[in-house]
């Protein structure tokens, strides 16, 4: 890890000029702790004002996010403001799809502020991976997505805050849960109430909505909750088809279409999603009023136009239930479905476990179709261990359905597949899987295969 002299700025890229105050000025640190507690690894992301690092919180022993202002920001009252109102605008949330505050505080010439780490991949990765191989994400998981990130978005509208930049970019997908989390609060706005108050124009253009875009210099009153409705119809728009309503190579004719043309209609591009045309229309209205008046209102449209298409009743609009913890889930009991029709595979899977688990106790069931799984989902195993076999559609759309349940946040998946089906591995990213073995298996590799999510969980060593 290098600082640099000049600016204090943190680097542990191979560079010779300091990226903030272009100075040659580097000092070697073996370890850089920031506020006595968080102990600095590596930078993961750079912003227009700020730099994120994965850290180590020394004291809890668990990872965070650390953002830190630009040194050539710490001098600037006015971001310094912007920084603070960012960390305390999501410290003030509580919501499972909204990442996490833990501190703020000064640091050097500089700030920072400590957050979750979510470990996973942007929604926009997720999506290129899926262009590039000329396919889309399934529905069923697209409409989890969309519900689950509009809970997120309406605990942000509930605190009279607009999120201002809502893109797939902004999503991550957490890597062993599945869960989609609401990141990047930098243009977090709180428009003024019955005063007078400006703000730049700010936001990404393939996701702004009019009002945003318009003028230069904005009245935050023609902002609010139905703003960030339009952003997140662009990134279901693009969630449903690959790609925004609204693209072009120079920004102001992007500005301009969102403000004056109709959105492409969905049929045009997937025909049968054309249910779903009378939705995206009035979450895409060019006036804030003649939109849905909340994200979750949104999103419980698409599932209701949806739901024929999935044979499914429409849903309720109610808020789903936060998952309870389980028995097994508190540490009495490790509850594991496989799923595969053969018997071998079953029992080489329940021998290995009995080694990976070091003596906890264990309840294994086994399906030998995705029929019978469906039903043993009912239980909430910690763990389901799925052979791929021929059918990857399947095996996706039952990744799919435990994901949508209330508690399929706290399923470990682990996949078997053998050496073809490699290059489809992608695919189990917009569903958090990680973990996969190659068949045919033996007891020693599907034992280290799980110990290894076990470690992670806690109920292996």
């Amino acid at each position: 890890m290098k600082r640099c002299r000049e600016c204090a700025a943190v680097e542990n890229d191979e560079v010779d000029q300091c990226p903030s105050c272009a100075a040659r000025a580097w000092v070697v640190e073996p370890a850089l702790v920031v506020d006595g507690r968080y102990e600095v690894r590596r930078k993961i992301g750079r912003g227009a004002m700020g730099i994120v690092y994965q850290a180590e919180d020394i004291g809890l022993g668990r990872p965070v996010a650390l953002k830190m202002i630009s040194p050539m920001y710490a001098r600037e009252p006015a971001m310094i403001e912007r920084f603070q109102r960012e960390a305390r605008a999501i410290a003030a949330l509580r919501n499972d799809h909204v990442v996490q505050v833990y501190a703020f505080g000064p640091h050097g010439r500089s700030y920072y502020f400590a957050m979750e780490y979510v470990e996973g991949k942007t929604l926009a990765t997720i999506l290129d991976d899926h262009v590039q191989h000329q396919t889309v994400v399934s529905l069923d998981r697209a409409l989890t997505v969309m519900r689950q990130i509009a809970s997120g978005l309406t605990a942000v509208h509930d605190k009279g805050l607009v999120h201002r930049d809502v893109k797939p970019s902004n999503i991550v997908i957490e890597q062993d849960t599945g869960r989609p989390v609401v990141i990047d609060f930098g243009l977090v706005l709180q428009p003024n109430r019955g005063l007078l108050a400006k703000t730049m124009r700010s936001g990404t253009p393939s996701y702004m909505a009019p009002e945003q875009s318009s003028q230069p210099v904005l009245d935050t009153s023609v902002l609010g909750p139905r703003t960030d409705v339009y952003s997140l119809a662009c990134t279901a728009f693009e969630l449903f088809t690959g790609k925004p309503p609204f693209t072009a190579d120079d920004i102001q004719e992007v500005w301009l279409q969102h403000q004056t043309l109709a959105p492409p209609t969905i049929a045009s591009l997937r025909n049968e999603l054309a249910v779903l045309e009378p939705v995206l229309a009035r979450a895409l209205e060019k006036d804030p009023a003649l939109r849905y008046a909340s994200c979750e209102g949104f999103a419980h449209a698409l599932e209701k136009a949806a739901a024929p298409l999935l044979g499914r009743k429409a849903p309720p609009l109610v808020p789903r239930p936060t998952a309870q913890p389980t028995a097994s889930m508190m540490g009495a009991l490790l509850r594991v479905l496989v799923i595969t029709p053969h018997d071998a595979l079953r029992a080489t899977v329940a021998s290995a476990l009995s080694t990976a688990a070091g003596g906890k106790a264990t309840a294994v069931d086994a399906a030998a179709s995705f029929a019978e799984a469906e039903r043993e989902l009912r239980k909430s195993p910690d763990l389901v261990v799925v052979e791929l076999g021929a059918n990857l559609a399947e095996t996706l759309s039952f990744v799919a359905h435990a994901r949508d349940l209330p508690d399929g946040g706290h399923v470990r998946v682990l996949v078997l597949s053998d050496a073809s089906a490699a290059g489809d591995r992608w695919r189990f990213d917009v569903y958090g899987v990680r973990d996969f073995a190659d068949t045919p298996t033996d007891d020693e590799s599907l034992t280290h295969a799980l110990r290894r999510i076990g470690v992670r969980v806690g109920w292996a060593k």
